[in-house]
């Protein structure tokens, strides 16, 4: 088996993923966007949108640029970039070849009619997790209905498998002209220093993860010989495993790790709170606080200010980096103390709904 691990961007992958958010439907009924997500994501997990939003400016960004510039049918790219019930859109099958540069790039052009239906719902299949045997797939439209009567519960993936079926070849054509051209629109506006650092940061806990991901691999797939690890910025919250007959490439957002870090960082616990209670519970740690919301100190300013000696403020400091209530700054060669306001933020969000909602 081998393993390799893309250090570079594919913008393929990345406008598949910038698009098929767009189009997936918020609560609010607006469209996607990176911006929007980062927001879910703090709700969902009382993350302070201090600790996640400004990680993904550049993405709306481009977004925003990508969205302004893109023209094309608006009924076509919402039939390809839409998510099915499985979480993917359409796009991510018919751009495959295309994205990962393998196989013949048009592949149903030479189809028959009957081969057409039985391509269809191999796709079907492999989106729905269909158990199937290659010898029971339809190659009549009729035959097509019928099997996904039998195999899908949701009705808007029927009529998109089926309107599929009528232009299979057309659909696929047009989603590598639309890949393409928003490829070329990301790949002008991604060369962003953040974003690099993003990667190579989240390449570097991939390769460390590596033996964790492998164990959600199938022990029928461990026997293919090439397993490719490749980052995503547009992807930035997202791990998703897409499998050929010789590859699976897992394609890790670029902030996978570091929310993945926020959300067990940030997850209300009475235990996290009891211990919050306890750290506070002492006056001199309370002082210590209360004076770094107003500016930074250091060790000597600190035990100059409470009348206390500097190995004992020394000892709460500890007590109060240890919980994550404080943080440590170098000024130049002198070592300072600031108020970790992301930590008082959640200890209080985990106060009120403790006590409030």
């Amino acid at each position: 088996m081998q393993i390799v691990y893309e250090q570079q961007q594919n913008f393929k992958v990345e406008a598949v993923a910038v698009l098929e958010r767009y189009f997936s439907p918020t609560q609010d009924g607006e469209c996607g966007t990176a911006e929007s997500e980062a927001k879910r994501i703090c709700q969902t997990y009382s993350i302070p949108e201090q600790e996640l939003l400004p990680k993904v400016n550049f993405l709306a960004e481009t977004e925003e640029f990508l969205m302004k510039h893109f023209k094309d049918d608006l009924e076509t790219m919402r039939f390809l970039f839409t998510p099915l019930s499985c979480g993917k859109c359409l796009a991510w099958a018919l751009a495959w070849n295309y994205i990962s540069d393998s196989g013949d790039i048009h592949p149903y052009a030479a189809h028959t009619e009957a081969q057409i239906f039985n391509d269809v719902a191999c796709l079907a299949a492999q989106y729905q997790d269909i158990a199937s045997n290659p010898a029971d797939l339809p190659d009549t439209l009729e035959g097509l209905i019928v099997y996904l009567n039998q195999n899908c519960t949701d009705l808007s993936d029927k009529w998109s498998y089926t309107t599929l079926s009528t232009r299979l070849d057309a659909y696929q054509r047009m989603t590598y002209e639309i890949v393409k051209r928003a490829a070329d629109l990301l790949s002008s506006r991604c060369q962003d220093p953040e974003a690099a650092v993003q990667i190579q940061d989240c390449m570097e806990l991939t390769k460390e993860r590596a033996p964790q991901l492998l164990g959600l691999i199938s022990p029928k797939q461990e026997a293919l010989w090439r397993i490719t690890f490749l980052p995503s910025t547009m992807a930035f919250n997202s791990i998703r495993f897409f499998t050929s007959e010789s590859e699976i490439m897992v394609v890790v957002g670029s902030l996978y790790w570091t929310i993945l870090h926020l959300t067990e960082k940030y997850s209300a616990s009475d235990e996290q709170l009891l211990q919050y209670f306890k750290t506070l519970g002492d006056k001199s740690r309370l002082d210590i606080v209360r004076l770094l919301k107003d500016r930074t100190y250091s060790g000597q300013e600190l035990s100059k200010e409470l009348g206390i000696s500097q190995g004992t403020v020394s000892h709460h400091l500890n007590i109060l980096i240890r919980d994550e209530l404080i943080s440590i700054l170098k000024d130049g060669n002198r070592i300072r103390c600031t108020l970790n306001t992301g930590t008082v933020e959640h200890m209080i969000n985990s106060i009120r709904q403790l006590l409030l909602t």
